[in-house]
């Protein structure tokens, strides 16, 4: 037990490491595909899972995996100038390209953390927390997620978005998405990565949206108190 243990350890250590570099050496790149995410409707389902965290003016929200910083003008329009966001990547030069951002609309409330997520713990005046397209392919996020679900203060949502291996779709056109996706260093093992299920186990789910045909995904689970021995709602 305890050498199996050890080499997980070992691997998800050596797979972070492997996504540094990536992330570090096309920085440039991941941001300008995030453009095609208006193309695919994908940016009109990430602000309904911002809109399901329930975020009200004065809120501060982590943004887990936040890369470039597509998602900061959506949070600023929800907690305003009195709000606060905190963005975390391992990656030192897509927060390059967060901070310049930042610089460029003038926020005043955005908050940089260069750190592995699975070593962040988030502050208790946090409202929410979101990850897009970052959680589902880090290593060992189901345990990230659970570990993460337990600092949580008591109230606060959990949003996730992003991809899944589809059900009732035939291999060739799982492994053609995966050949399109090949510049993003997606391989088919990221797609059994699920932190939404691991999400949907340790928290309440609120709310779920399956989308493009089952291969994305949205959800916003909510941290409740449970009586000892109350099992989860199925």
């Amino acid at each position: 037990m305890s050498d199996r243990s050890e080499t997980s350890h070992t691997e998800i250590a050596e797979d972070t490491t492997a996504w540094r570099e990536t992330y570090d050496a096309k920085a440039r790149f991941y941001s300008l595909m995030a453009a095609g995410f208006r193309v695919t409707g994908v940016v009109r389902q990430r602000r309904r899972m911002i809109d399901a965290l329930r975020l009200n003016e004065g809120d501060t929200v982590v943004d887990l995996c936040c890369g470039s910083g597509q998602n900061f003008a959506d949070l600023q329009k929800r907690v305003g100038a009195t709000g606060r966001i905190i963005g975390i990547d391992i990656s030192r030069n897509m927060l390059a390209i967060s901070r310049e951002l930042i610089d460029r609309h003038g926020w005043q409330n955005v908050e940089l953390i260069e750190a592995d997520v699975a070593d962040y713990d988030p502050p208790l005046t946090m409202s929410a927390a979101i990850s897009t397209f970052g959680l589902d392919i880090v290593p060992g996020a189901e345990r990230i997620v659970e570990d993460f679900s337990n600092k949580m203060p008591m109230g606060t949502r959990l949003g996730l978005l992003g991809s899944q291996e589809p059900e009732n779709w035939p291999d060739w056109l799982v492994r053609l998405g995966i050949w399109i996706n090949k510049p993003c260093d997606i391989e088919r093992k990221h797609l059994a990565i699920r932190p939404d299920k691991a999400a949907a186990q340790a928290l309440e789910q609120d709310r779920r949206q399956d989308f493009w045909l089952g291969i994305f995904y949205w959800s916003v689970c909510r941290k409740i108190s449970r009586e000892p021995g109350t099992a989860r709602a199925e």
